[in-house]
């Protein structure tokens, strides 16, 4: 099956020549049957760009330095979304690397500072405890509680009537 398109777009550009192109995908070279010269028809030409899931994978798994909890995990998160999309772009999204290093930075951080967070934030709480350093009196019981009611069998309490 060709495909006819209009003649500026399907002149050969070493040698000029006039071709009849078929149907092919984004990114496919085309000989020129004259010259055998291959080229990408500019119709043809795939135009990629970053993943945005990559970049942001890799600004949180950067930022997992300060933020551990909060960033690491949206870093594997966002790694892994980007390199389902840039698998499923079939050429057009590009970032694979920038994806795997927000997801290695996220993670690895992320199991390494969570015991230093904790390690800091625990005596850090303990400081910060309102009535922290202040002696709280136990409250006493009240009389009625401390009171025992005397019990018909009990012979020993001078108020029971015999």
């Amino acid at each position: 099956m060709s495909v006819t398109l209009t003649p500026q777009v399907n002149l050969c550009p070493k040698c000029g020549t006039e071709l009849t192109l078929p149907a092919s995908g984004a990114g496919q070279q085309v000989i020129c049957a004259a010259c055998r010269h291959r080229f990408v028809p500019a119709w043809l030409a795939v135009t990629t760009q970053v993943s945005r899931k990559a970049v942001a994978s890799l600004v949180l798994g950067l930022a997992s330095f300060l933020a551990v909890c909060l960033t690491g995990m949206l870093a594997v998160a966002f790694g892994i979304f980007a390199l389902v999309d840039i698998r499923q772009s079939r050429g057009r999204l590009r970032g694979k690397k920038m994806a795997i290093a927000g997801i290695v930075l996220g993670a690895i951080l992320g199991t390494v500072y969570i015991p230093v967070w904790f390690a800091l934030g625990f005596p850090l709480m303990l400081i910060l405890q309102p009535n922290r350093g202040v002696q709280v009196a136990p409250v006493p019981p009240a009389a009625a509680a401390t009171e025992s009611v005397p019990s018909e069998n009990d012979k020993s309490d001078p108020r029971i009537k015999q």
